[in-house]
C-alpha cells in the first residue's frame, strides 16, 4: 500500500493520494486508484451556515505524537472545547440528569500538520437547525502558520431528555441564538 500527501491547488487542501492499491479479497481483488475531496463541499457553501462563536486554544507539548505533530485525536478535543465554550456562552448547562445536548455525529478533516508551540483559532458555525438538533461546523486556523486553515470539522448536536433518552425540541433561547 502506498500513501502520498498531495497539495491540490484547485481545492487548496492537502489530500491523501492513494496510488493504486490492490487489496486481495477471497478469490478476487479490487483496485482503488485515487481519492478526491472537494473543500467547497465541506465548508461555507450552504446559505444557512453562520458564524456564531470564535475562540483560541493553545497547543500543548503533550498534544503531539511520535511523528512530531499534533495527534489527530487531539483535534476532536479542540472541537469539543470550542463546542463547550460555545454552549457556555449561550448559558446552556450540561446537566446529565435533565434536558441537555449530546453529540451524535462528529468528523474532522486534516489539511496541514500543526506543531507545538501554536495557538489555534477556531471559528464555530451553526446550520441545519431542526426540531431537536442542529449542526456545528468548525474551521481551525494556525497562528504559527500565519493564520492558514489547518482543519475543518463538524458535529451534530441533539437535545435529549437524559431520563427518557429521547430527543426533545431545541430550547427556544438556544434556537433564537442559533438564528442570529
Amino acid at each position: 500500500m502506498l500513501f502520498l500527501a498531495s497539495l491540490n491547488t484547485e481545492y487548496d487542501i492537502v489530500l491523501p493520494l492513494l496510488i493504486e492499491v490492490v487489496i486481495p479479497y477471497c478469490a478476487g481483488s479490487f483496485r482503488v486508484n485515487s481519492l478526491m475531496i472537494n473543500k467547497g463541499a465541506q465548508m461555507g457553501q450552504q446559505d444557512d451556515r453562520q458564524l456564531i462563536y470564535r475562540c483560541d486554544i493553545p497547543v500543548r507539548w503533550g498534544d503531539m505524537d511520535a511523528y512530531g505533530h499534533v495527534n489527530n485525536a487531539m483535534y476532536m478535543r479542540y472541537l469539543e472545547e470550542a463546542r463547550v465554550q460555545l454552549l457556555d456562552s449561550m448559558n446552556v448547562g450540561l446537566d446529565p440528569n435533565g434536558l441537555a445536548p449530546v453529540v451524535v455525529d462528529i468528523g474532522c478533516s486534516f489539511i496541514r500538520p500543526v506543531v507545538y508551540p501554536d495557538l489555534l483559532s477556531i471559528q464555530c458555525y451553526s446550520g441545519d437547525l431542526g426540531r431537536s438538533s442542529f449542526m456545528t461546523y468548525y474551521e481551525v486556523f494556525s497562528q504559527q502558520q500565519g493564520g492558514v486553515m489547518v482543519s475543518t470539522g463538524h458535529a451534530k448536536v441533539v437535545w435529549i431528555d437524559h431520563q427518557t433518552q429521547k430527543s426533545v425540541p431545541v430550547p427556544d433561547n438556544v434556537r433564537s441564538l442559533l438564528r442570529l
